[in-house]
């Protein structure tokens, strides 16, 4: 099975060597290993092993009643959720906007319509902070007012430089997004 690098798109000859590259873990060809820092894993036998050994030492050191304790409770298992990136992004105005909208309305009755502290209103309407996205969807909806534009895909891709000569067949790889710092 031949894998191609996840930086450069190339196939990858001979084994594939493990990066973080930007906080994300990728393997990539041995050309563009120095784009990164090389993660080392460390073996998961020998993890289990000492696990093992930790629990056979507490079995033989503890007296016979009170291994009928209940194991300690950590919650359910967190669910891994990735992030989509967001297609929309709040308006600059957005303070200005939030303060219209609340017209003669005290801050802390328009608060209370969104079901949010008074200190948040204050600090969005000062443009201290900027509200979440999922705010900013409850403002819009309950106030008719728009606070989140939508951003076009060719926005987001302005300030990258293509590396491929080929414009016609090009797909871009991770490489393609990496900023050097030299």
């Amino acid at each position: 099975m031949v894998m191609d690098c996840e930086i450069c798109g190339q196939p990858i000859q001979g084994r594939p060597v493990k990066l973080r590259v930007a906080g994300a873990v990728v393997l990539s060809c041995k050309n563009c290993s120095d784009l990164g820092e090389r993660v080392h894993e460390r073996r998961q036998s020998s993890i289990s092993t000492r696990k093992k050994q930790i629990h056979s030492r507490r079995e033989s050191s503890s007296p016979p009643h009170h291994q009928t304790r209940k194991p300690p409770y950590h919650g359910a298992p967190r669910k891994n959720r990735t992030r989509k990136p967001s297609r929309f992004r709040l308006v600059e105005n957005f303070d200005t906007i939030v303060r219209e909208a609340r017209g003669d309305m005290p801050q802390e009755d328009f608060a209370q319509s969104l079901n949010e502290k008074n200190s948040l209103i204050q600090k969005i309407e000062t443009g201290k902070i900027r509200p979440t996205h999922q705010l900013a969807r409850k403002i819009e909806k309950q106030y008719h007012v728009t606070l989140l534009e939508k951003v076009e895909e060719a926005e987001e891709l302005d300030d990258l430089e293509w590396k491929s000569k080929k414009k016609d067949s090009f797909v871009p790889t991770l490489g393609d997004f990496i900023k050097k710092n030299d």
